[in-house]
């Protein structure tokens, strides 16, 4: 007896459907239906089998989305203060996108740093094409236009146009509402910028153009890492130069010259010899630049981060102008002391008179100086407001809004306490009370708690401070999280310090640089690469939104949604 055919899905001869691009995310590849989103390849061609790997496999993510945008929604109506930071990019496929990020404080300190909106862009990306993204996506979650303290950008001149920019017209807006908003440019880029004027381009040419040499040719470039693994180098290569990357400048200078000795004796065989590597004054500068960009690179570390507020980052700012202040006073008398490498130089060639480039050294750190105090005018800006906020006790009241002044007079404290903590006291109050009193409270309150790291590593949090110090219910947690930590006494009552608490919310809603927008656009680049770029925009920010939001999806809710009626029982 025959036995009954098989039946073969090749020979049903099924062709790929237009319409499962949109509604299945799949696209036709060498013959098989592949997901653009997992990449996973589906066995038959059937809008069955198409429509079940959705449902099964993705659909979590759209209600996800869903459920965290209420949330979203929900916590963003309870803020009494928030910001925006914006940053424009193209994707894999030309699009301009902007990312348009929130920060926001509630009446309990609690900050809700998420993302609100990315918005594709897809014509032209002007100042006037931005507002309204940036209009749109926060009127959709509802966010009260008075509420907003500052918009925060990349500097771009679309983005801060003093007539057509978007921050412009943002802040514009807010005059409108009798509001006002703080126009912030991002802090580090604006010391991106400081570092490029360093006047020592002969030597960071010099840099690029022989690891280009090196690198470039890929016979030279394989012979010189074999060269490095045979005499057992520090490193196994060098690295190139970019303008984008904000460390890679001093990370490739750091690595030539300790690799010097092999660079050297690699182009010498060549015959390609760099005569730089045995002069001793070429030697000084470089290292010179080496140990600069090494200071700028730790300020940059400093500044970048998330949780970071405008007066912390103001804070490092400042804290690295006091040291170009002492660099140039040491370097006045040729004192490395801060220099490592040029003092190992120094060392190395006693012969050779290195003292002469001490005017060379002065002028570049007074050019650097001079260009710090030029730039970070939006900070310079709310300076006083950033001194209210971090060191209240030790302001001079005259030089603060007349409606934060103080109304009482301070017992005199010995600098050495006020270094070791900081002293909330009553800067404003709804009616007139003995200061010392509640500054007594205080630091009984707080003697135990460690504020400059006095004790171990360990140092209180400002934000934690003000929440102690102005009597809130709860101590600050992060958005998303839903353990609190115990309740510590409250000193002080709230309804007596409606401005203080607002001065103090208001600049903690600030954005201070636009970190967080480049972090996601690298996040951005590995989502929608090349090989995805049919992915749509909706669904580029749902998964952007999955990824760097702090919220947990209430699951529950969302199963509970789900749930089948059986309507016949």
């Amino acid at each position: 007896m025959a036995e009954p055919k098989k039946r073969k899905i090749a020979s049903e001869c099924r062709k790929f459907q237009t319409q499962w691009q949109n509604e299945y995310f799949f696209m036709e590849v060498k013959g098989k239906c592949v997901c653009l989103i997992c990449n996973e390849s589906v066995a038959v061609m059937k809008e069955y089998n198409l429509r079940r790997h959705d449902k099964t496999k993705h659909q979590t993510f759209t209600s996800y989305t869903v459920n965290i945008k209420h949330q979203l929604s929900d916590k963003a109506c309870a803020v009494d203060f928030f910001s925006t930071a914006c940053d424009e990019s193209t994707d894999a496929t030309d699009n301009a996108q902007l990312l348009i990020f929130l920060w926001g404080v509630d009446n309990n300190f609690f900050i809700m740093e998420d993302l609100l909106d990315l918005s594709s862009l897809k014509t032209t990306t002007m100042g006037k094409d931005m507002f309204e993204a940036v209009s749109d996506a926060i009127d959709k979650m509802g966010l009260k236009w008075d509420k907003l303290c500052g918009v925060t950008t990349d500097g771009a001149p679309a983005m801060t146009g003093e007539r057509k920019g978007m921050a412009s017209m943002v802040c514009a807006k807010m005059r409108e509402s009798g509001g006002e908003a703080v126009k912030m440019h991002c802090i580090i880029h604006q010391e991106a910028l400081c570092a490029k004027t360093i006047q020592l381009g002969d030597v960071l040419n010099t840099v690029v153009k022989t690891v280009n040499i090196i690198r470039a040719r890929g016979l030279y470039h394989r012979e010189f890492q074999t060269f490095l693994s045979d005499v057992d180098a520090e490193y196994g290569d060098l690295l190139y130069h970019s303008e984008v990357l904000w460390l890679s400048r001093g990370s490739m200078l750091r690595r030539f010259y300790s690799l010097r000795s092999e660079i050297d004796q690699f182009l010498k065989e060549k015959d390609r010899p760099l005569h730089q590597l045995s002069d001793p004054l070429w030697l000084a500068d470089l290292v010179f630049l080496v140990d600069l960009t090494d200071h700028l690179n730790t300020l940059k570390k400093s500044l970048q981060g998330k949780d970071q507020l405008v007066p912390q980052l103001h804070a490092n700012m400042k804290a690295f102008c006091v040291k170009l202040r002492l660099f140039e006073t040491q370097l006045c008398t040729f004192n490395v002391a801060h220099f490592p490498t040029l003092s190992e130089i120094k060392s190395d060639f006693p012969k050779d008179d290195l003292s002469d480039k001490k005017g060379k050294y002065v002028s570049v750190i007074t050019s650097l100086m001079t260009e710090f105090s030029q730039r970070f005018q939006d900070f310079s800006v709310i300076e006083k407001e950033i001194k209210l906020f971090a060191i209240p006790f030790l302001i001079n009241a005259e030089e603060v809004e007349k409606s934060l002044q103080l109304r009482s007079s301070f017992p005199k404290r010995n600098k050495c306490q006020i270094k070791k903590r900081v002293y909330y006291a009553i800067l404003l109050c709804t009616e007139p009370i003995h200061c010392s009193i509640y500054i007594s409270n205080v630091l009984n309150a707080i003697s135990a708690e460690p504020i400059f790291g006095v004790r171990g590593q360990s140092a209180m949090n400002i934000c934690s401070l003000w929440e102690y110090s102005l009597g809130c219910q709860n101590s600050r947690v992060q958005s998303g999280s839903s353990e609190q930590q115990p309740v510590r006494g409250s000193i002080f009552q709230q309804h007596k310090f409606p401005l203080m608490r607002c001065h103090a919310k208001r600049l903690m809603s600030l954005f201070g640089s636009t970190y967080i927008c480049e972090q996601i656009f690298s996040l951005m680049t590995l989502n929608k690469s090349r090989l995805r770029t049919k992915m749509t925009d909706d669904h580029l920010c749902d998964v952007l939104r999955i990824s760097t939001t702090k919220l947990t999806p209430d699951l529950p809710a969302i199963l509970q949604a789900k749930a089948q009626l059986h309507c016949s029982h």
